[in-house]
């Protein structure tokens, strides 16, 4: 996976069909955030449809494994 930055355009390649084809941005990155799954870097990501849907919503959480597998692809 080559590594992502905070603004890179996203797409979560199962959803195309959601509002916004699926598209969605990286808010903020954190090298450090531990998880079960990746104990190397997690990507928040705040997706388009979020934005005018869910009022104070700051995005979720996905690892590098969510990259590597193809479910999050960088556009």
């Amino acid at each position: 996976m080559n590594k992502m930055k905070v603004g890179d355009l996203v797409r979560w390649s199962t959803h195309v069909a959601w509002q916004h084809a699926g598209l969605g941005t990286i808010v903020d990155i954190d090298p450090h955030r531990r998880c079960a799954t990746d104990p190397e870097t997690s990507y928040r990501i705040m997706w388009h449809v979020d934005i005018e849907d869910i009022p104070g919503h700051k995005g979720t959480w996905y690892t590098s494994e969510d990259f590597d597998d193809g479910t999050i692809v960088k556009v």
